[in-house]
């Protein structure tokens, strides 16, 4: 099941791509499930296979109202991952729910791409951006 979080998560983060690009960049500020709707095809896009909960995934808390052009390490910054319910669709490693075998945990960051990581070896939740001129 790790891979249909991994296509959910990639649908997600295509959304996010999308909404940036009709917004200056900027990242939503808060409540992305309603700010990235109609940006992604199906609400079982929000959905992790192997989860009960109908939003089985959070944005990185510190992904809120950022200007994506500023981000300094894309590929190394978390944007969606597999979250616990109580997240409340926001959060950071506190939140992560390490539900696939082997303890792993499916993540997407702001380059677009998506991988799981072994709960040894998650990613940092860090969000470096540059200055603004």
């Amino acid at each position: 099941m790790t891979i249909a979080c991994i296509v959910n998560l990639s649908n997600l983060n295509k959304a996010l791509l999308m909404y940036e690009g009709d917004n200056d960049g900027m990242t939503p500020p808060g409540r992305w499930v309603e700010n990235l709707q109609g940006y992604y095809t199906d609400f079982s896009d929000l959905k992790c296979p192997v989860y009960d909960n109908p939003i089985g995934y959070a944005l990185n808390a510190q992904m809120e109202d950022v200007d994506s052009d500023l981000i300094l390490n894309p590929v190394k910054t978390v944007a969606f991952f597999d979250a616990i319910s109580s997240a409340g669709n926001t959060g950071g490693e506190e939140a992560i729910d390490w539900r696939h075998t082997d303890e792993r945990a499916v993540f997407s960051f702001a380059d677009g791409h998506c991988r799981p990581y072994k709960r040894a070896e998650g990613p940092s939740f860090a969000v470096a951006v540059a200055e603004d001129d």
